[in-house]
């Protein structure tokens, strides 16, 4: 994802899985995803930090399937896009017959330098009042 000028972050650049602040939220943010077939969901992110989200579904995703994101956060009415990896899934094995939700955890794998700094700055206001 490049934009005039403005060089899209790496996963590399991003640092390791689980070393961020996370932001929980105490409203969910609506998040459309993209998946590699084209179709699109409307989905839930229930935290946030600079290097991934946490998500709330209404069905599994695979660990590693690759997905485009696009949500806005609060207060904030310029879309953030980018390439998130499946790292993680509350789902293991089978499926419980009557699933509410499945907790989905996305790395940024891919996201321009002026919105990841948005997330950052968004996370550390918050992490800094308590």
């Amino acid at each position: 994802m490049a934009c005039a000028g403005a060089p899209a972050r790496q996963a590399e650049e991003l640092g390791g899985l689980g070393q961020d602040p996370r932001r929980d939220l105490s409203v969910p943010l609506p998040v459309v995803v993209q998946r590699p077939d084209g179709s699109t969901r409307h989905e839930y992110a229930v935290n946030v930090s600079s290097s991934g989200l946490c998500l709330h579904t209404r069905s599994p995703f695979s660990i590693g399937e690759e997905v485009r994101i696009a949500f806005r956060l609060p207060s904030d009415e310029r879309e953030i896009r980018a390439v998130c990896k499946v790292v993680w899934t509350s789902h293991a094995g089978e499926l419980p017959p009557i699933p509410r939700c499945f907790e989905t955890g996305l790395f940024l794998v891919e996201v321009m330098e002026a919105d990841a700094q948005r997330i950052a700055f968004f996370v550390s206001a918050q992490v800094d009042r308590r």
